[in-house]
């Protein structure tokens, strides 16, 4: 069990994830699924607006709090056996698999930004942004790199 502020978070053993107002201990909305088996831990990012929730299927799951859903895919590694941790200031996942290993996931919006650049080597074109971002205006988003064709 973990807390933040006026709510505690608890993982259950049906995978799913049971927000709790800390003062009355009545739940506060109905469970939130995160994972296929039981929770190894459930924890806050140090904002409260993230929940890491790592369990028996061998990943972690980033949970907003305010809308209730998944943020992105499962985060995998070699198994969950320590389970899954904020670092850094909430900017970081740690995960500890069955075997001692170590995974981390740099999760802030700057980490991601720069990750998915250096992957794809080059800027959003124009026609890609229009498709994956609406009618938001364009801007680089690859400031050193350049758009593509």
């Amino acid at each position: 069990m973990d807390r933040f502020q006026g709510s505690r978070s608890a993982g259950g053993g049906d995978g799913a994830v049971r927000l709790y107002n800390a003062a009355s201990g009545s739940t506060a909305g109905p469970p939130i699924p995160a994972d296929s088996g039981a929770l190894d831990s459930v924890v806050f990012s140090p904002d409260g607006r993230t929940l890491v929730a790592a369990g028996g299927d061998g990943s972690a799951r980033l949970i907003d709090v305010a809308s209730r859903t998944q943020i992105g895919q499962p985060l995998t590694g070699g198994g969950v056996d320590g389970g899954a941790i904020f670092w850094n200031g909430g900017s970081t996942v740690e995960m500890i698999d069955a075997s001692g290993g170590m995974y981390s996931w740099r999760i802030s919006p700057g980490a991601l930004q720069d990750q998915a650049c250096s992957v794809a080597g080059r800027s959003l074109t124009r026609s890609e942004w229009k498709e994956f971002l609406g009618n938001r205006p364009y801007r680089p988003v690859c400031p050193s790199q350049s758009t593509g064709s």
